[in-house]
């Protein structure tokens, strides 16, 4: 496993921030991810629906086919991952707003690779994290991202109830870490969001 990019700490200007390691798209995703939970003060449990929806955007934008799937009458609004990126055509981001929102029967049989797989999962216990994150390891892809929530449980940062042991903690990347065994050089790239009583973004690239 190569460490690539590894930052902990507090955020009030995401342009302050040296990514140097990162990829070009990594370094987007991670913006977008700091702004969006920078510029709202909703609660935890609107933060996926808040996030997902911006990273489903920006992929239209930058020209990846992203779901929701229009297949005959039904709208579909994942495929396996809580994220997707594909490359195929049309390019979307030619289209007008209104037509990049969906991905239609004729496109999605022009799907070539995938460029991009998202979990997110804001659990407290060990289990909640691997179970999601289990599924990018085996995905065939460019880039692999988890967004978590980087939460404060009794005075520890970053940190997950042990499952079955209701006194243990366990750090997230740990967790995380521990599931990477396929050396494949797949790259990851996980962003802990501070929780309401913590400040500290937690961010790190490795690959594997």
């Amino acid at each position: 496993m190569i460490e690539i990019f590894a930052y902990e700490g507090v955020v009030s200007d995401v342009n302050s921030l040296d990514f140097y390691g990162l990829m070009q798209y990594e370094e987007l995703l991670v913006k977008n991810v700091i702004e969006t939970r920078l510029n709202q003060c909703s609660k935890s449990d609107k933060w996926t629906d808040l996030i997902l929806g911006n990273l489903k955007q920006l992929g239209r934008n930058l020209g990846f086919l992203v779901p929701p799937f229009q297949l005959g009458g039904n709208i579909r609004d994942e495929w396996v991952y809580d994220l997707v990126w594909m490359e195929g055509s049309p390019n979307p981001s030619q289209r007008v707003d209104k037509d990049k929102i969906r991905v239609k029967w004729e496109e999605i049989r022009t799907i070539r690779r995938l460029i991009l797989a998202c979990e997110s999962e804001f659990g407290e216990y060990e289990a909640d994290i691997a179970e999601d994150f289990m599924k990018l390891v085996y995905c065939n892809c460019d880039f692999r991202l988890f967004i978590y929530l980087n939460r404060k449980i009794r005075g520890e940062i970053g940190k997950v109830c042990i499952s079955g042991d209701n006194s243990g903690r366990i750090d997230i990347l740990e967790v995380c870490r521990n599931f990477c065994k396929t050396p494949m050089k797949q790259r990851y790239l996980l962003i802990g969001l501070p929780e309401k009583d913590c400040d500290i973004f937690r961010i790190n690239c490795w690959v594997v």
